[in-house]
């Protein structure tokens, strides 16, 4: 535990697990513990960090940035003046009393914060980033605790016995050492000293028994718990692609809870199944398919593939079919070769090979797929100049990926579907740039299935279905796109029109708190439009949101929902794009 010895910790947690991990360790004793502040209430200085200071309770601050403010560098630096048993620290101006029972953590959600040196010596970072796998490790016990709760509570109860036959174990060594310290004379001469080691004796073979049985049953259980492990590893793949997708664009940004909630929802109504292996692979099926709707649905049509080529890929790597290096090959192709290296071959009949593309041909034969030992193409440029018909055939054909490959087809035929999908994926990228796009849908349909690249509609009603009061909808804008008159007519439905509308800009961030505060007490919709030109009261409605879920004040009628748009904009708050239900609206 942090204590004030110490400096305050830095929690970088874009994931939310130190903050719960906070919340379990306090939220237990509320004369420990106050409720979460954010730098940006204005309550925080006079209220929250004033009445935590001087009642000795701990402040957890979230939605630090890259910088903490100012204000907070006396705490920080522990300007405290005594004055006999009394502490002072002045913040802001304004001197406070300071409990030295006062702790207090900060959160930050970014993933990769740049903290500054000063800020790193202030305080103390733990880094709560969730890896691969651990993440697996957390969904295997969520699948088990729905598939076989009682073997889950089995497993957790046979560990802490063993923790408690350990401490026996031990209490009983102490004991006995105790005892030969204090015993004084012949050790042998000593009765009640020679009961207490065949005591000892007895209770250690017994607990021993016991540690031995508990092994084996771990083993066992261990062993049922494996079958479910396909269900987390490819839960874990699927949330990293989630994640990774925000570096496309920032909008796309969203959280391990909203993951957990998909994760949940699959395993509750996939079909059942007897055999425990065929229902892995139904949840597999349906967490694999759900995920890529609900993401797919908040993506730009121009990013779909991008997602879920980046899916195939993640999961291909976590099965250990393909690594880094290949995804390299497919990104890179030839941009390091050198062409002094190996020079195009000279002559009229190979005008149809670019510079370019030999390059990629290069690249491509030294590649050696999976970490082989030797590259598995590595006399493609000869096949290239021996063949030159048949290569230059398929070049400049319009549709090269729906062709056997010239010299290749035999060898790719022995390679396993995915393999060979991912194989001719590459080759095409090298030959045919321009037919990329083409080749990635054919290999996802390899990979994943036809169902993956076919169109999908989202219906306005299955997303309002899915919308709480505190889960608003948020609309990505394109040039062209506004979905307010959808939301009206599905509003006129749901007996809700006339909708509330604010389009923010200046001055109207007072008459969108009225709006929302109305429509809170009376079920109403508000919709607030063009929001990237709010951007600061987009950071007040993040907080009015988690008011909401943590219950403070006055619960909100349930039919309410907050409708948003907004173009995309990189300053839009990280913790509302973790909260909202995303839906792109194109032309």
């Amino acid at each position: 535990m942090v204590t004030n010895s110490t400096r305050y910790p830095l929690l970088i947690d874009p994931q939310g697990q130190g903050q719960n991990w906070i919340m379990k360790k306090y939220a237990e004793s509320m004369d420990k513990y106050r409720s979460l502040a954010n730098l940006n209430n204005p309550k925080f200085k006079d209220f929250f960090l004033k009445y935590c200071l001087e009642e000795g309770k701990t402040i957890v601050i979230e939605g630090i940035e890259n910088e903490v403010d100012p204000v907070l560098d006396p705490v920080l630096e522990k300007q405290v003046i005594w004055k006999k048993s009394r502490g002072i620290i002045k913040i802001g101006g304004t001197d406070m009393d300071f409990n030295k029972n006062f702790l207090m953590f900060m959160t930050c959600r970014l993933p990769n914060p740049s903290f500054s040196p000063e800020l790193s010596a202030k305080t103390t970072i733990i880094d709560f980033t969730v890896t691969q796998k651990g993440l697996e490790q957390q969904l295997l016990g969520k699948v088990i605790s729905k598939e076989q709760k009682a073997l889950e509570d089995s497993l957790n109860a046979l560990l802490t016995d063993v923790n408690n036959n350990k401490k026996e174990l031990q209490k009983l060594d102490k004991n006995l050492l105790q005892r030969l310290t204090e015993s004084k004379g012949n050790l042998l001469d000593d009765t009640e000293l020679m009961e207490v080691l065949n005591s000892t004796k007895t209770q250690a073979k017994e607990v021993a028994v016991k540690l031995a049985d508990a092994e084996t049953k771990t083993k066992e259980i261990n062993d049922k718990r494996e079958q479910y492990r396909p269900v987390a590893i490819r839960g874990a793949a699927l949330y990293f692609t989630m994640i990774e997708v925000s570096l496309v664009n920032w909008m796309y940004n969203s959280s391990l809870e909203q993951f957990l909630v998909l994760f949940n929802e699959s395993i509750d109504n996939s079909d059942k199944a007897q055999s425990p292996s065929k229902r892995v692979d139904l949840i597999i099926k349906f967490l694999t398919k759900h995920v890529y709707k609900y993401v797919n649905r908040g993506l730009f049509e121009r990013d779909k593939i991008t997602f879920v080529l980046m899916m195939c890929f993640k999961i291909l790597i976590t099965a250990g079919k393909i690594n880094s290096n290949d995804v390299g090959l497919f990104l890179k192709a030839g941009a390091a070769e050198d062409i002094k290296a190996r020079p195009k071959p000279t002559g009229n009949q190979f005008s149809f090979i670019s510079e370019k593309a030999w390059l990629n041909i290069i690249a491509f034969s030294k590649h050696c797929f999976n970490d082989a030992p030797v590259a598995t193409f590595k006399e493609l440029p000869e096949l290239v100049v021996k063949n030159q018909p048949g290569w230059q055939a398929f070049f400049e054909r319009n549709d090269p990926e729906n062709a056997p490959i010239p010299d290749l087809t035999e060898r790719l035929s022995q390679e396993k579907e995915e393999n060979r999908a991912f194989m001719q994926l590459c080759l095409l990228r090298s030959v045919r740039e321009d037919r990329t796009l083409v080749a990635s849908s054919a290999f996802i349909n390899a990979v994943l299935g036809t169902e993956f690249t076919e169109p999908i509609s989202y219906p306005i009603e299955s997303i309002w279905a899915e919308s709480k009061y505190y889960v608003p909808i948020l609309f990505l804008l394109s040039a062209g796109a506004d979905p307010t008159s959808s939301i009206d007519e599905f509003a006129r439905k749901k007996k809700k029109f006339p909708t509330e509308k604010v389009s923010m800009g200046e001055g109207q961030e007072e008459v969108a708190r009225k709006v929302i505060k109305i429509c809170t007490e009376s079920g109403g919709w508000v919709i607030l439009q063009n929001c990237q030109l709010g951007l600061k009261f987009m950071e007040e409605t993040e907080q009015t949101i988690i008011s909401f879920i943590n219950g403070d004040g006055q619960k909100p009628h349930d039919e309410f929902r907050l409708w948003i748009t907004c173009e995309p904009h990189i300053r839009f708050p990280l913790g509302l794009l973790q909260k909202v239900i995303k839906v792109t609206n194109e032309p």
